[in-house]
């Protein structure tokens, strides 16, 4: 899967408005104000399940995980307080997983590289 760039825009609601097929954009942003806590906690135990995929840990360019991520975070004044630390735990550990990965597949690659 290819993924376009990602540019930190100046304002981040540019990233909902940018319509560039060479520059990553949002494609669905959801409404948390208007999601019961159950469904605002299903949302997050889906995002740290894709960010902890031992299957794809790079899951975060994913529209289903980035866009809903990007969504709480724009939306984080609609949270209740327990569901913002439910956040920014699900944040911490899935960037922990990120930087993991990251370690490993460099690592790998040194190890072919040196091999030749």
């Amino acid at each position: 899967m290819e993924v376009p760039d990602f540019t930190i825009p100046l304002n981040p609601e540019d990233l909902e408005t940018s319509e560039s097929a060479d520059r990553y954009t949002i494609e669905n942003v959801s409404d948390i104000k208007n999601l019961s806590a159950n469904e605002i906690y299903h949302l997050m135990d889906e995002v740290e399940r894709n960010l902890n995929s031992s299957d794809n840990a790079f899951s975060i360019v994913q529209h289903e995980t980035f866009d809903v991520l990007y969504s709480f975070a724009s939306q984080f004044s609609a949270l209740d307080d327990a569901a913002r630390v439910r956040l920014v735990d699900v944040v911490c550990a899935g960037l922990a997983n990120l930087v993991e990965s990251t370690i490993c597949l460099c690592q790998s690659e040194y190890v072919v590289i040196f091999m030749f």
